[in-house]
């Protein structure tokens, strides 16, 4: 059982729940911890108000204690780790410090940069388990209703990830490198419940939600600036998950596993 597969496991285990956990932290690394770190951002905000209301300037404030991330990298050079990879975002290189998503990946990238640590920033778009998030309605029926049904996005199996974040920990060769990552091709959601349909042998049916009717329904499961964020990048246009890159063909040496295959 060697590194490489322990790498793998560990590393879509990392890749399937980081956006749940938000964090993850290491101590007592085993032998294969110069190989494998899978550094998931945490986006602190710190908000320092001055009351003292004076008309001259304040005095100089004290160095911010470090953050929780920046510990954590810390504690991750101090063990004698090589090489980080870090799961980011497609919108990351965008370099868009206003948006709300966009902003924490940013910011992590600049830290782990700064870390002293070799790294590899992973950049993927949209994950095909986003699909996951319409079992509620196929519990109820066929139809499918979901936002942004005029955009396609090349989506990427996780598991494409795991295996390009693999190859990034177990050598030196990716080091230093920003690596955007798509699937194989850009699917309209009518597509993907196509496709789905197909694979539960249903006739789905898929539905765009209105702009106004998307916004009221994501405002009440996340807060609004990050409702923003996502209609920023969908509606505004300003990422692009619909051209479909040739990263993980490169890397891995095979195309990146369709949705059909997925599914």
């Amino acid at each position: 059982f060697g590194i490489a597969a322990v790498s793998l496991v560990l590393g879509v285990v990392f890749l399937l729940t980081a956006a749940a956990t938000g964090i993850a932290a290491w101590a007592d690394w085993p032998v294969w911890a110069d190989f494998l770190i899978v550094a998931v951002a945490i986006f602190l905000l710190i908000k320092m108000i001055n009351k003292l209301r004076r008309t001259e300037p304040p005095p100089p404030a004290p160095p911010a204690p470090p953050t929780k991330d920046q510990e954590l990298l810390a504690e991750i050079r101090r063990s004698g780790v090589e090489r980080i990879v870090l799961l980011s975002n497609s919108a990351a290189p965008g370099g868009d410090l206003s948006n709300a998503v966009a902003r924490y990946h940013i910011l992590t990238e600049r830290a782990v940069g700064e870390s002293g640590v070799p790294w590899t920033f992973l950049q993927p778009n949209s994950f095909m388990t986003n699909t996951l998030q319409w079992i509620p309605q196929l519990r109820q029926g066929d139809l499918i209703r979901a936002p942004f049904g005029d955009i396609a996005i090349a989506t990427i199996d996780p598991a494409d990830i795991a295996a390009v974040a693999v190859k990034a920990l177990e050598g030196g060769e990716l080091e230093g490198r920003s690596l955007r990552l798509s699937g194989p091709e850009a699917l309209y959601p009518a597509d993907r419940a196509r496709l789905l349909g197909s694979a539960l042998g249903r006739d789905l049916r898929f539905e765009a939600q209105s702009n106004e009717e998307a916004r009221t329904e994501m405002s009440a499961a996340m807060p609004p600036e990050y409702v923003d964020a996502f209609f920023s990048f969908f509606v505004d246009g300003t990422i692009d998950e619909t051209t479909v890159l040739p990263t993980v063909r490169e890397i891995l040496g095979r195309e990146p596993r369709s949705f059909a295959q997925w599914v």
